[in-house]
């Protein structure tokens, strides 16, 4: 995919992985491919557009919804305590502002940008939530992702929190490092600046904030 990289959200503790030679696999359109079912525009949230179908589309739009508050919170609360040092490691002022300055821009994009949401995307598997695109505006949705609550947990996985983790690709340009609760809080203390590019400790911070 000559436009960037796939990122993909699997079952086992939100793995995430990314293929490097994608020159077999035809990238899907982000236009055309499917027909625009609707779109909804959301009072200072910008707007969402589902496409291919309605498969929990209600659901779906509740967690994008969240996405609009909850990011601009995890920005104003980013600072030296627990949760942070949980998924980010130990403080420091130049950290910390790359932390703020990721939710400040996934903010931004949710706000100004067209987000997609792609049910049953071509390329979804049976064991991956989703998957997205570095330089995309749409999240491709896969049928496990509609098994999980709605809302953010602090032990387990959401539609909210996986949401979050794929805009951060797009959005805020952060990568997959590492996967799951308990890794991820193994990077954050070991690697700390490698949790700070890591996308799923970015949900998982979020996710605590709730």
């Amino acid at each position: 995919m000559s436009t960037g990289k796939l990122r993909e959200s699997f079952v086992h503790e939100s793995v995430h992985i990314h293929l490097e030679d994608t020159s077999l696999l035809s990238r899907p359109k982000e236009e055309g491919d499917a027909e625009i079912e609707y779109t909804v525009h959301l009072e200072a949230c910008g707007s969402a557009t589902f496409k291919n179908g309605d498969v929990q589309n209600s659901a779906t739009l509740d967690a994008h919804k969240k996405l609009c508050g909850g990011s601009r919170r995890a920005y104003f609360e980013v600072g030296d305590n627990n949760i942070y040092t949980t998924w980010f490691g130990v403080y420091t002022s130049d950290r910390a502002a790359t932390v703020k300055k990721t939710y400040r821009n996934i903010t931004d994009d949710i706000f100004n940008k067209e987000c997609i949401y792609y049910n049953n995307g071509p390329l979804c598997r049976s064991n991956i939530y989703a998957y997205t695109y570095m330089t995309g505006t749409t999240v491709y949705l896969c049928s496990v992702f509609y098994e999980e609550p709605t809302y953010c947990s602090k032990t387990g996985e959401s539609k909210e929190g996986i949401l979050l983790h794929e805009w951060s690709h797009p959005y805020g340009q952060r990568d997959d490092v590492d996967y799951g609760r308990s890794n991820c809080k193994d990077l954050a203390k070991n690697e700390p600046d490698d949790a700070v590019r890591n996308a799923d400790s970015y949900q998982y911070y979020y996710c605590d904030l709730q």
